[in-house]
């Protein structure tokens, strides 16, 4: 690193953001998530780790670092989202860093969002937000409920112990003090695992409930076998971390994603053969 990049990081103001994006083959998807981020002028550095695509990818993200400058790009060749997150977080010069995925759409005032909640609320140290897709934005259960607890009114935030791998950000110091402790099994939930670490670190995570990104249905659209061992994955997590009776207890919330993932399913199929909006 020159004397110049040197330089430019120690002048940077404490609550500088960075982006960071791991991506793998994202042809279809990370136009518009990139198109979105560079949109906002809170964002300072956007860090696309690309991870071995071959489907023209870089070449996509090239063009728009020619364009915004606050973009660059690295390359991460051992295979896998862990090692390509790990790259572009410990490549971040902002105090304060965001990671999203390649089909995240972050909303308008997202970036800003952010660096409020961290100015505002110096007590935490993490923060996350909704993932919906864009045709069940008004569905996910976790609104429902929350409106009935706080009769109607959402509160700004609330305090959590689970971080949405595609909508969360922290302080680098954070990073820096977990990061060592993760784990690197690609069987595990990652965005679950560097929730243990943080908690474990005594990091406090909230949840923001106005910090919202649109994804892909990907996910939901996978098989089913392929959908059951994405969600065994959940309380694998908690056992490698030693998480055991929690472990035992999430089978619970796995038991309702597949319920939701076929009730997703019979949803989607009916709006694709009726024209009819989910609701």
């Amino acid at each position: 690193m020159g004397w110049l990049a040197v330089a430019t990081i120690f002048a940077m103001p404490n609550n500088t953001l960075t982006v960071v994006i791991p991506v793998f083959n994202e042809i279809d998807l990370i136009e518009r998530c990139l198109t979105a981020v560079l949109k906002q002028d809170e964002v300072d550095e956007v860090i696309v780790v690309d991870n071995n695509s071959s489907d023209g990818t870089p070449e996509m993200v090239a063009e728009y670092a020619r364009r915004d400058g606050r973009l660059r790009q690295i390359h991460e060749v051992q295979q896998g989202v862990i090692p390509a997150r790990n790259a572009g977080l410990n490549a971040a010069t902002g105090e304060l860093i965001a990671r999203i995925d390649a089909d995240s759409i972050v909303s308008v005032g997202w970036a800003a969002r952010i660096k409020e909640f961290f100015t505002d609320h110096p007590e935490f140290d993490v923060l996350t937000g909704g993932a919906f897709t864009s045709d069940r934005k008004e569905f996910p259960t976790f609104r429902l409920l929350m409106k009935m607890l706080s009769r109607g009114e959402m509160p700004e935030f609330s305090e959590t112990r689970g971080l949405q791998g595609s909508n969360m950000a922290f302080r680098r110091s954070a990073w820096e003090n977990v990061r060592d402790d993760l784990h690197d099994d690609p069987d595990i939930w990652e965005d679950g695992d560097m929730s243990i670490g943080f908690i474990v670190k005594g990091h406090r995570m909230a949840w923001v409930n106005d910090l919202e990104v649109e994804i892909s249905n990907r996910r939901l659209m996978t098989n089913w076998r392929s959908y059951c061992e994405y969600t065994a994955q959940l309380p694998r997590t908690l056992r490698v971390n030693g998480w055991n009776r929690e472990a035992r207890l999430i089978w619970i919330n796995v038991a309702w994603r597949r319920l939701d993932y076929v009730l997703y399913r019979v949803l989607y199929h009916r709006k694709a053969s009726t024209g009819r909006a989910l609701p």
